[in-house]
């Protein structure tokens, strides 16, 4: 077929192979459901780091096409063409202002931002100003300039479609199925499916504009173009800087930025994703020019693809729709994706019990559902998405950069600079003012000048006799720290409450360890902490907590404690049962069991307070108890095994004043709760530090009241050597990561005591020998659960474990029993405490060992 534009002539076919792009679009979208899907399923007790961030691992070539995927969809393509459609050669503005905000991103703002260790770009406020107030304002900004974006994504999709000659339902069906891809899996299901659509993307790419320009009539068309007469009026202030800046402090690149596994990387693939971005824009931007020059047009339709029915086969033209839909598919899913993060742990996550998970799949099948419908109101791709960053950029540009260069960022500063430059840019739009964005980013610079010389709103702490650690003498980073315990912080004193980062995790943190747990200490009450966290629960008799809650991690919040005793529940023994009286800092320091304990972080000039000289004992490798050795034991027993745990843990040695009261205050452990001593228990055998803890509490004399069974039998030299053996084993595992478990511990400590328990059954021949295991078990454990409570599961696992001991032997020469015997759940742990006895030298369980290396 052939057709006539402005006296040329042009081999075309005017319609698509429907067959070929249904068959393709199917099974790419099918393709990249199925890989969200898998990553979903592989990802279900993932973190939220994990969903939104893709765990921060992503690489140069990965990082580098979801960079390029972010930015090549409506805008560079469709937009492109349709602007130089309107506005000839100028449309190349647009496209060169993303690549300038990607190359501004590598030169070292983009390794800046994935320094922070933040989620969202409006995290940035609230660890920058320590306002949350901010960061919902910026939250909300950006939730408004990315649906701006994605609706000029929709609007894009749509013309598409229609150029298609396809009906709305199958814009509405493409839509769908973008949405269910994207709730699948999050940002780490995305990065498993963007490069491979991007690439797809750039080989059609390729491949079309070679088909066209070996066209010769063609090429001499374009040769023949004059490209100086287009319309200059293109307002080349929005269309070239405001992509390039809100390409740098827009959410979506930002979550880029905050995913890769080095801010190195960041730097790399930004350049990259310049260099490809530039050179993806060219085709677009040239088929936009030509379809000007021969009048192409359609109602509503896209003059790109209006263009490519007219110069190449259907086969290829079907191809190229299916790439331009991945394009926008990469762009969308990447949109949905960062206003979900924005809406899901910028404003919601800490007012309802949703996972978070959860949350932000309906947030983001609401946000796409929102976009199919508001894309029937309007038609400019490129000017609604221009508008959406203008917003945004004139917002936030300002205090956004303050956070991240200034030294000390002012908090009243960069509000009024956010409110000055948001209303600013209204009024001045709304009026049709020239270069409003310009003005509206250069008052709001003004308001910050002019409000960065009054001083931040801070909280006026006095910290009488305390020493004061400042930020230039201590190494604790916040980034260092849970995302959600920095929240914690900034809340509470946001709220006018003092917050204190305090305790093992200011300890660990100090040595450069890695925090499990983080506790915080506040002037605020349990009931006063709720009202601030609608995700708290209050707990506990004998001292009342707040939980906050944040999906799996819990923050823990405890009220300063008094110093007055006389209102304290206490036993006949002096112990105490219940304490909650509240007083002030000093007092709730001076009531912490350890010097090394009671260091208090705070988030409000990022200073250390130290009532007791525990940075002094820390210096030093000492453990110290706070006040009267045999008082503060009286109070509370455990301190006596926490004092040996620490000593253990961290390989300090216990001062004189506090060590000997130990020998001789033993016996109050008795009158503890169960529990509380098996966590202890817990804590003294399985993280990594069992033999030497088993060395302390031998020296303390402690064991007798923790193991009495064991501590009896370990002056049998055969005895003893099985247990180091075990507790050897336990922390080579713990150091290598790998799992331990409490009933494999528990059964190597008691083995001795079953193994005799048991042989003086058989002794009275009263039992059976079946019969005589299972009472043996039962026995020695009971003798145990008096002094601590175990759960029942692991008493369950520690009979097994003993009782197959025999089962192992007596199978051992029979191939099918064995076979058998090897599938049963608790086989692997009965094997491995079997060659633990092989290696403390029983010659009995070494032989066992050697034959059932044959069924392994």
């Amino acid at each position: 077929m052939r057709r006539c534009y402005n006296n040329a002539v042009i081999s075309c076919c005017s319609c698509v192979n429907y067959p070929v792009f249904f068959g393709l679009l199917a099974s790419l979208l099918i393709t990249s459901i199925v890989i969200g899907k898998l990553a979903a399923v592989s990802g279900k007790t993932a973190s939220s780091e994990e969903y939104f961030l893709s765990g921060r691992k992503l690489e140069f070539l990965p990082l580098t096409l979801i960079f390029l995927a972010t930015q090549l969809g409506s805008g560079v393509i469709l937009g492109c063409s349709e602007a130089a459609f309107l506005h000839g050669w100028h449309a190349v503005y647009y496209a060169l202002g993303i690549s300038m905000g990607l190359v501004v991103l590598s030169l070292g703002l983009g390794a800046r931002f994935r320094k922070l260790q933040v989620t969202t770009m409006p995290e940035i406020f609230t660890v920058a100003y320590q306002s949350t107030w901010l960061r919902t304002g910026a939250a909300i900004v950006f939730i408004i300039a990315m649906l701006g974006i994605l609706l000029a994504t929709g609007v894009a999709t749509r013309k598409l479609f229609y150029a298609l000659d396809l009906n709305d339902l199958v814009f509405i069906g493409f839509w769908a199925a973008v949405i269910l891809y994207t709730t699948s899996g999050g940002l780490q299901a995305l990065a498993k499916t963007e490069s491979l659509q991007i690439s797809f993307v750039l080989l059609t790419f390729i491949a079309v504009f070679v088909a066209i320009f070996l066209n010769n009539d063609v090429t001499t068309i374009l040769s023949q173009i004059n490209i100086n007469n287009n319309d200059i009026t293109i307002p080349w202030s929005s269309w070239l800087i405001m992509p390039m800046l809100f390409t740098i402090i827009g959410q979506d690149m930002g979550q880029r930025c905050f995913a890769a596994r080095t801010p190195e990387i960041v730097s790399k693939a930004s350049i990259a994703a310049a260099i490809l971005l530039s050179l993806s824009a060219l085709l677009p931007i040239a088929l936009g020019i030509l379809a000007a020059h021969y009048n192409i047009t359609g109602a509503g339709a896209s003059v790109l693809l209006s263009l490519l029915q007219q110069l190449v086969h259907p086969v290829v033209v079907s191809v190229f729709a299916c790439a331009i839909l991945m394009a926008i598919v990469s762009t969308a899913d990447s949109l949905l994706c960062a206003v979900s993060s924005n809406i899901t742990l910028d404003l919601l996550e800490q007012h309802t019990r949703i996972p978070t998970k959860n949350l932000a799949r309906i947030v983001t099948a609401v946000a796409g559902i929102s976009v199919i419908l508001l894309s029937y109101f309007s038609e400019s791709i490129i000017g609604t998405m221009v508008l959406a960053y203008s917003v945004a950029v004139c917002a936030l540009l300002v205090p956004l950069l303050q956070a991240v260069f200034a030294k000390v960022p002012n908090k009243l500063a960069a509000q009024m600079a956010f409110i000055i430059g948001l209303i600013s840019f209204v009024i001045l739009y709304i009026l049709k003012i020239k270069y409003a964005e310009l003005s509206s980013i250069a008052l709001s610079y003004v308001g910050y000048l002019v409000f960065d010389c009054k001083k931040n709103k801070t909280i006026n702490i006095e910290y009488k006799k305390a020493n004061i650690i400042s930020r230039n003498n201590h190494n604790i980073s916040r980034k260092n720290m849970s995302r959600n315990l920095v929240k914690v912080l900034y809340k509470l004193q946001d709220s006018g409450y003092e917050a204190f980062l305090v305790g093992g995790a200011v300890r660990d943190l100090l040595l450069q360890g890695k925090p499990k747990d983080f506790d915080v200490a506040t002037n605020a009450t349990p009931e006063q902490v709720r009202k601030v966290f609608r995700n708290c629960r209050i707990i506990g008799r004998r001292f009342r907590l707040a939980h906050v809650h944040f999906g799996r991690e819990i923050i823990e919040v405890a009220t300063f404690r008094g110093g007055d005793n006389s209102n304290n529940l206490t036993s006949a023994t002096g112990i105490i049962l219940r304490d909650n009286v509240y007083g002030t800092l000093e007092q709730d320091a001076l009531r912490r069991d350890f010097t090394i304990n009671a260091l208090y972080y705070t988030v409000d000039n990022f200073s250390i307070v130290d009532y007791a000289d525990g940075m002094q004992d820390m210096a030093n490798k000492q453990i110290r108890i706070i006040g009267d050795a045999a008082t503060r034991y009286r109070e509370d027993p455990v301190r006596m095994l926490r004092a040996i745990r620490f000593a253990s843990k961290l390989k300090f040695a216990i001062v004189k004043t506090t060590a000997e009261p130990i020998y001789s205050m033993g016996e109050l452990l008795v009158h503890m709760p169960p529990a509380r001593l098996f966590d202890e228990f817990v804590k003294l055998f399985l993280t990594g530090h069992a033999v030497v803890s088993l060395e302390q509490l031998r020296q303390y004399k402690l064991l007798q009241y923790l193991l009495p069974q064991a501590d009896n039998l370990l002056s049998n030299n055969s005895v003893e050597k099985f247990i180091i053996v075990a507790l050897a084993n336990t922390d080579l595992r713990v150091n290598d990561e790998q799992p331990v478990a409490p009933a494999f511990v528990l059964a190597a400590f008691l083995w001795q005591s079953f193994v005799n328990k048991h042989k003086s059954l058989l002794a009275l021949a009263a039992e059976g020998q079946h019969d005589a295991l299972l009472e043996a078990a039962n026995a020695v454990l009971q003798q145990q659960r008096q002094l601590f409570s175990m759960p029942r599961y692991i008493a369950d696992a520690v009979k097994d474990i003993w009782i197959l001991q025999l089962r192992l032997a007596k199978v051992a020469k029979n191939n099918n029993r064995a076979r058998r015997l090897s599938k049963h759940p608790k086989f692997r742990a009965a094997y491995d405490f079997l060659v633990l006895r092989a290696s403390s030298g029983e010659k009995i369980a070494q032989e066992l060992v050697a034959r059932w290396r044959l069924y392994q």
